[in-house]
């Protein structure tokens, strides 16, 4: 009896993990024996470290037929092609290493180098400080000699001279200079007002006048423009100071009727007519457009094109 019960507990069956486990080192074991029949030999794995799309594997370059580490000095990094390398920030490049860059008193690394402070403007290898005249800031900026008038004072020389702002005027955006208000105009030093004539207003800029529609400058003063019939007024100050209504034609002073002939139409001005598709214009008349062998009528619609592969000669469409 305890024999069999010896014997029972032999074929007792193993844990469920270590089933698993073993399945999935079979498993992978298959996969690689025959990926690694099937899978040839690409130029990326390969010792020579050539990339079929590249050239060169990242961190190689080109030299003859195969390709060779880039060797990376300290303080240094490859680049994000991997064909060359960058110095890191405080470094520069000197041949094939990456040297300290030596920032000089009142000065700050950059991505690029050094700059001097804010207040200092560099001279050769070093930082001069900046003479700020009185109602001057200092700047970053090499212009200006690094500083500039606070607002409300203008340059001139190496000074930051008050500007002083007349009656119904006011300090610009820029804050170095004065403008006069709507209604009024510069005289040297002082802003005069406007007096626009009758029949006038105050044009966009604020400071000059312009007459009326309907009416026309003559000197200082606006004159009312003869409007013919079948018009009306148009501002207009270079032009007659009228425009004619849709459906007529300007001829000399007066608006005459537009007379369309048939196949035509108004045209988008209102002052003339267009043929219509298919027909071309001929003296006051709208004449259909006979087509040759090979030919289309062209985007117009009022001309024809010969078909794409065909030439236009004497009128028609050859090869």
């Amino acid at each position: 009896m305890s024999v069999l019960r010896r014997r029972a507990g032999l074929l007792r069956p193993a844990p469920i993990g270590i089933v698993i486990r073993v399945a999935y080192l079979l498993l992978l074991t298959i996969v690689c024996t025959r990926f690694a029949e099937a899978a040839p030999l690409t130029p990326a794995s390969h010792p020579a470290h050539v990339d079929p799309r590249y050239g060169c594997q990242f961190g190689y370059r080109r030299q003859g037929s195969s390709c060779i580490v880039i060797a990376v000095p300290a303080h240094a990094y490859l680049d994000s092609m991997g064909f060359d390398w960058n110095c890191e920030r405080g470094f520069h490049r000197v041949v094939d290493q990456c040297a300290p860059i030596i920032v000089p008193t009142h000065a700050h690394l950059t991505d690029y180098g050094w700059e001097c402070n804010r207040g200092f403007q560099q001279d050769n290898n070093s930082c001069r400080e900046i003479v700020i005249p009185p109602h001057a800031f200092a700047t970053y900026s090499a212009s200006n000699s690094g500083w500039e008038c606070e607002r409300g004072y203008a340059r001139t020389g190496n000074r930051c001279i008050a500007v002083e702002v007349p009656p119904h005027a006011y300090l610009r955006a820029s804050g170095d200079a004065w403008e006069c208000e709507r209604g009024y105009v510069k005289d040297h030093r002082a802003c005069l007002q406007l007096h626009p004539p009758v029949h006038s207003h105050i044009d966009d800029s604020g400071h000059d006048w312009e007459c009326n529609r309907g009416y026309r400058q003559t000197g200082s003063s606006c004159h009312a423009i003869q409007i013919p019939a079948h018009a009306y007024a148009q501002w207009d100050p270079p032009g007659r100071g009228w425009q004619c209504e849709r459906g007529y034609a300007a001829l000399g002073n007066s608006c005459v009727a537009v007379i369309v002939p048939p196949h035509a139409f108004l045209s988008d001005s209102g002052h003339s007519w267009e043929c219509e598709r298919g027909f071309h214009p001929a003296k006051d008349s709208c004449v259909p457009i006979t087509l040759p062998r090979n030919a289309h009528l062209d985007s117009t619609g009022n001309a024809w094109e010969c078909n794409w592969g065909f030439e236009k000669r004497d009128g028609r469409c050859l090869t």
